[in-house]
């Protein structure tokens, strides 16, 4: 049975061990990804779910964006030390994602917190959309969708696809 998809509010994918010493901390820097790696265009399963792993520009590894500009933001978050922060300034309809492979006919589920604290945004909402290619090119096959977050709240509230199950054809998928 394939593993479904890791939660973005999952622990941080750091394999650094904390030091023995009880020197305290700095509070959390950018933590780059290494340079030397090239960054695939599409995962195994979910990476970086808590936003911790950062580019060198400063974007969270292993995210993608569709309009509007995707930050690392470390001043509010729910879990962790960083959220993904996704602004704009039009109206049109924008998503963060990343691209996952998936088994055809197997069971996947989609759980975030999400912020909606500003009335010009419309709704907020999780978004699984399968693909036959491998790599989430070509035509979707189908979607599933949480419940949207539509009410303003100063805190983060859990999004859920709940349990769906992938297209028998389906390869890939983008999580958004």
């Amino acid at each position: 049975t394939p593993t479904p998809f890791a939660t973005p509010t999952a622990a941080p994918t750091s394999s650094a061990t904390p030091a023995p010493s009880p020197t305290p901390r700095p509070p959390p820097g950018p933590t780059p990804t290494p340079e030397a790696a090239e960054e695939p265009a599409f995962f195994p399963s979910l990476v970086n779910g808590g936003f911790e792993e950062l580019r060198g520009d400063g974007t969270p590894y292993g995210w993608h964006k569709v309009g509007g500009e995707m930050a690392a933001a470390s001043a509010v978050h729910s879990e962790g030390g960083r959220a993904a922060a996704l602004t704009s300034r039009t109206e049109s309809t924008k998503w963060l994602f990343q691209t996952v492979s998936v088994r055809g006919g197997s069971h996947y589920r989609l759980r975030a917190m999400a912020l909606k604290n500003d009335a010009a945004v419309r709704e907020t909402l999780l978004r699984v959309s399968w693909y036959a290619s491998a790599d989430g090119s070509g035509g979707q096959l189908s979607t599933a969708d949480s419940q949207p977050l539509t009410a303003d709240s100063p805190r983060f509230v859990a999004l859920d696809t709940g349990a769906v199950q992938a297209p028998a054809e389906a390869r890939s998928a983008k999580v958004r």
